[in-house]
């Protein structure tokens, strides 16, 4: 860590300070497998880390794939999800939950709030159902195990997008069905005695086919974001939006508010990617433009809360290098002043297509109005070509977590896309500018 007089030296040269996110080593899954796509999905709470290869092969039961039951086969695109715990010595390995299914994709989303975690398999098929119908598995936190609580299953891609969050009583799963008509978003409730009941959700007015509506699902309290990439807004088409919902009294939840960019362009997608916390929302839009930036960079708007007035647009703004294409807001995360952002398709290493970075934001609430500020950018550890850094992430505290799903393995044999995650820590001390 740099001392404070190096810190004067470097500013009097002109040159930037480091950020306070120190970047980790990256890791990959225990046993890495080529075209796992470990890291597709991330989710971090508190001490625990949930992260999806959706696309690892694993074997199943026979009778899942219509065989006789006698044996077991290797399935493709079975899916996995590992979990994580950090101890003293840091993050350590703890288990890792497996579809039952070849095709279904078991851990495309994942979610983890305390002792609960959802996981989505939105290609799962129904037996003499229907195909691609999706589910999604309920785990709890049992004696130091993840134990299955129960599943829910769709008619089209259900879990696509999950979420669960919890108002300090309950606690909420929301779960995603975006390509179902215009989408649809089931939201089941659990009690602190562990009732559980679906609660009715009321839909906005003005939805049509193919608006994704649940493309996108983040919750904090008793309020729920939910994007549609797809809608069209003031006559742009796949402008998108993303809707605030509040549970009532009486357990059913309402639209709260429409969080939108003022001046919606066709081809935006607002609404890829939602965010809340607090007071505070964020919306991902990685294919809008700004003013006087390179085409289609992506952008993402924040939204604040004001008493009488509702949810109001604040600040937006794309990455300090972001570049044409880099799907910058293609995922996001806010917890408290921190604002975490992928752009997937960061081409800045020399060119190279695709890499992938991150950039986190902090939040200044300093005089006259509080402001987003650009606090550091990441690339993987060691970057090439389509690693996708950035597509899945995700932040908890003094952490955060960023994913490549299509990152190959460095060292041994090179398996293509098995996928890695990047780990971050918020050095407070030198954000503080102590050494």
């Amino acid at each position: 860590m740099l001392t404070t007089t190096a810190m004067l030296l470097l500013a009097g040269l002109g040159l930037a300070t480091p950020p306070p996110w120190l970047q980790q080593p990256k890791r990959f899954a225990e046993v890495p497998q080529a075209g796992a796509t470990f890291g597709e999905s991330v989710a971090i709470d508190g001490d625990w880390l949930a992260i999806g290869a959706p696309h690892e092969s694993a074997p199943v039961p026979a009778q899942a794939e219509g065989n006789s039951p006698d044996a077991l086969l290797i399935a493709l695109d079975v899916g996995k999800v590992y979990l994580y715990h950090r101890e003293l010595s840091g993050w350590q390995y703890h288990s890792t939950l497996t579809g039952n299914q070849g095709g279904a994709q078991f851990g495309y989303a994942v979610s983890l709030h305390g002792d609960g975690l959802l996981v989505g398999a939105p290609f799962y098929d129904i037996t003499n159902g229907p195909a691609d119908a999706g589910k999604v598995a309920l785990y709890r936190l049992e004696q130091n195990a993840w134990s299955p609580e129960g599943t829910v299953f769709g008619t089209l891609k259900l879990g696509l997008a999950v979420a669960l969050f919890g108002d300090g009583v309950n606690t909420y799963a929301a779960m995603g069905s975006p390509l179902n008509g215009h989408g649809f978003v089931s939201i089941l409730r659990r009690d602190p005695v562990g009732n559980e009941a679906f609660e009715t959700m009321t839909l906005p007015a003005g939805l049509v086919d193919g608006d994704t509506f649940g493309q996108s699902l983040a919750g904090d309290g008793g309020n729920l974001i939910v994007g549609a990439r797809h809608k069209t807004v003031g006559g742009q088409a796949n402008a998108g939006i993303a809707y605030v919902f509040y549970r009532s009294y009486f357990g059913d939840w309402h639209v709260f508010g429409e969080l939108a960019y003022p001046n919606p362009v066709s081809g935006d997608y607002s609404g890829y990617s939602v965010a809340i916390s607090g007071h505070w929302a964020a919306i991902g839009a990685p294919g809008r433009t700004l003013l006087n930036a390179p085409a289609d960079t992506g952008a993402v708007q924040t939204f604040v809360y004001v008493d009488g007035s509702g949810w109001i647009p604040y600040q937006e703004f794309t990455g300090s290098s972001a570049d044409t294409d880099d799907a910058f807001g293609n995922d996001i995360a806010l917890q408290g002043k921190h604002l975490l952002v992928g752009a997937r398709d960061d081409d800045s290493h020399g060119g190279t297509p695709d890499i992938g970075s991150a950039y986190f934001f902090l939040r200044t609430d300093g005089f006259p109005v509080p402001l987003w500020n650009e606090t550091g950018k990441f690339m993987n550890a060691s970057p090439a070509q389509l690693d996708w850094f950035g597509f899945g992430v995700a932040l908890s505290g003094s952490t955060g977590v960023v994913g490549a799903p299509l990152d190959a393995t460095d060292s041994g044999t090179t398996l293509v896309q098995a996928g890695s995650i990047t780990l971050f820590v918020y050095d407070q001390i030198f954000a503080d500018g102590f050494d």
